[in-house]
C-alpha cells in the first residue's frame, strides 16, 4: 500500500462525536472510516472490557484538508 493511501487515526471520542465529525468531513469530500472496537467486541461476545472510545480514520493524503475541520470541531 502506498504511503499516501495509508489510513491514519485523526480523532477518538464518543460514537456520537465521531459520527458528527465524519459527516462534516464527508460534506467536504473527505472519506472517513469509523472503528468501534467496543461494539465489535460486544457483538462477538467479548464485551465487558474497558471503554477505549471510537476512532475515526482518514487517508493520509486527506489530512491537510481535514485538519482545519477537525480542529474546528474540537474547539466547538
Amino acid at each position: 500500500m502506498e504511503e499516501k493511501n495509508k489510513y491514519v487515526s485523526v480523532f477518538t471520542g464518543s460514537e456520537v462525536d465521531v459520527i458528527l465529525l465524519k459527516g462534516l468531513l464527508e460534506e467536504e469530500g473527505i472519506g472517513a472510516l469509523v472503528k468501534n472496537e467496543n461494539e465489535s467486541a460486544r457483538v462477538s461476545g467479548f464485551g465487558g472490557g474497558s471503554y477505549t472510545g471510537v476512532r475515526l480514520f482518514i487517508l493520509e493524503s486527506d489530512k491537510p484538508r481535514a485538519t482545519p475541520i477537525i480542529e474546528g470541531f474540537i474547539e466547538g
